[in-house]
């Protein structure tokens, strides 16, 4: 785990040492707490673009360069590391993603690529079957254009019979709509009278009843009620595999804050 620790600093930059110090003699040990070597470390630096070593003393990285100027920090209660067939980069930054439900989606229902909406409401069935009664039904990617029987929007009569004691949540694939059933309805306390949020929608049938297709802010009225957890194990995740910061598209406020406090990953 300390070479996650390392691979996050390169993030801040290489803070490289030496500055006006003089060169040690053959016999000095210079201090580090951790040295590797025999790698390939793409630095980010336009000027020296690939390193073989390193060397790290508390939170910074005091030396990067060959395996040979190495050598003089590879000694003392130093941790080295022979990173040989390795590779090392600096942390990686995610431009464009929606971060909110994200964990969750990992453990849960994908409906993406199914070809009928016949085929997507028995996947929905067979998903739900395993879930205990209370336990939320969750999935996401569902999407009517691709379907070659029926074109339409999911609706609550279509998983009624097989969730009615199970909670259901799962947003269409462009996550601006989704799926509810009427337990959700029931535990929100949506009913014919409840007025559509600023911003969002309940679709309703002819008799103004909530019909389970819910549009923009109508999702996030919801967010409350779904478990929590997982974007949490998701982000502590994304971290040690060098992934240190993202630009989330999409997401209720609580949410994105959820996800983006700091944890420990080591």
């Amino acid at each position: 785990m300390q070479v996650g620790k390392l691979s996050g600093y390169f993030a801040f930059g290489f803070l490289l040492a030496s500055c006006g110090e003089e060169a040690p003699t053959a016999k000095e040990c210079l201090a580090a707490d951790m040295v590797i070597h025999n790698t390939l470390i793409y630095t980010a630096d336009d000027d020296n673009w690939t390193a073989e070593a390193a060397a790290s003393l508390g939170d910074k990285i005091i030396f990067v360069g060959s395996n040979a100027d190495a050598e003089k920090y590879m000694c003392g209660n130093a941790e080295i590391l022979d990173m040989s067939g390795k590779f090392v980069y600096a942390g990686l930054t995610d431009g464009h993603q929606h971060l909110a439900r994200m964990g969750a989606r990992e453990m849960t229902i994908d409906l993406g690529g199914m070809g009928s909406l016949k085929e997507t409401v028995d996947a929905l069935k067979a998903w739900a079957d395993d879930v205990p009664d209370g336990g939320w039904v969750l999935g996401s990617g569902w999407i009517e254009r691709d379907w070659t029987d029926e074109k339409r929007f999911l609706n609550k009569t279509d998983v009624d019979a097989f969730t009615a004691n199970k909670p259901l949540y799962i947003p269409r694939s462009d996550n601006s709509s989704a799926l509810v059933n009427s337990k959700a309805l029931e535990l929100l306390g949506v009913t014919k009278e409840t007025p559509d949020p600023f911003g969002g929608a309940f679709e309703r049938d002819k008799n103004g009843e909530p019909t389970g297709y819910i549009v923009g802010e109508a999702m996030n009225l919801f967010e409350p009620l779904l478990p929590t957890g997982e974007d949490l194990n998701f982000v502590k995740e994304s971290l040690q595999k060098g992934w240190i910061g993202t630009s989330s598209m999409a997401g209720p406020p609580f949410m994105i804050a959820r996800n983006l406090i700091m944890i420990p990953i080591c």
